[in-house]
C-alpha cells in the first residue's frame, strides 16, 4: 500500500473486489468465470468500458460476460470467443464457427439465465425510506449497503 494506507492509481487499477459470483474491476462488474487477465488487458476500444456494443451485448444484468461480435472477431480473431450479437446470444455466423464458443470454455456449466444484477445480489439493510429501523428477520445487513447516521456507520 502507498503512504497513509491509500492505494495509488496503479494499485487501484489492479485491485479486484470479489462478491458472490462476480468481481468488480476498474468500476465494471464481470462474471466470476471471465478471465481476470483479460479484464486487465482489453485492447484499445474493446471491452465493457471502451466499447458500447461489448457493454450492451456482452453483459447480462450489468455483469460482463464476453465481447461483442465485432471485437471478438476483428480485434481478438476469435481468441476470446465468437462474440455476442445480442444479449446472451453468441454469434453463429459461418465465419466464426471455427472459434471456440465461450459457452464451451470459461462459461461452460454457467446458466446465464440465473445471473443476478448486483442490486439483486446485495442484501439491503433494515432501514426504510424514513430512516427508521425495520425489525424484519428476513432482511440482513451487508457491509456493502451500510447505514450511516451523523457521519457514523452503525453496523
Amino acid at each position: 500500500m502507498a503512504h497513509n494506507d491509500q492505494m495509488s492509481v496503479e494499485e487501484e487499477e489492479e485491485y479486484i473486489f470479489y462478491y458472490d459470483d462476480k468481481y468488480l474491476y476498474n468500476e465494471k462488474w464481470y462474471h466470476i468465470s471471465f478471465p481476470t487477465d483479460w479484464a486487465k488487458s482489453h485492447e484499445e476500444s474493446t471491452g465493457p468500458t471502451m466499447c458500447e456494443n461489448c457493454d450492451h451485448f456482452g453483459s447480462i444484468e450489468g455483469i460482463f460476460l464476453g465481447y461483442c461480435a465485432n471485437c471478438a472477431n476483428y480485434i481478438y480473431n476469435g481468441e476470446r470467443g465468437r462474440g455476442f450479437i445480442d444479449v446472451g446470444q453468441e454469434s453463429t455466423d459461418e465465419n466464426v464457427l471455427c472459434f471456440d464458443s465461450i459457452f464451451d470454455t470459461y462459461l461452460k456449466d454457467v446458466d446465464i439465465n440465473q445471473i443476478l444484477s448486483i442490486d439483486d445480489t446485495i442484501i439491503h439493510t433494515n432501514y426504510n425510506s424514513d430512516d427508521e429501523y425495520v425489525n424484519d428477520n428476513d432482511m440482513g445487513n451487508s457491509i456493502i449497503d451500510c447505514h450511516f447516521e451523523n457521519g457514523y456507520n452503525d453496523f
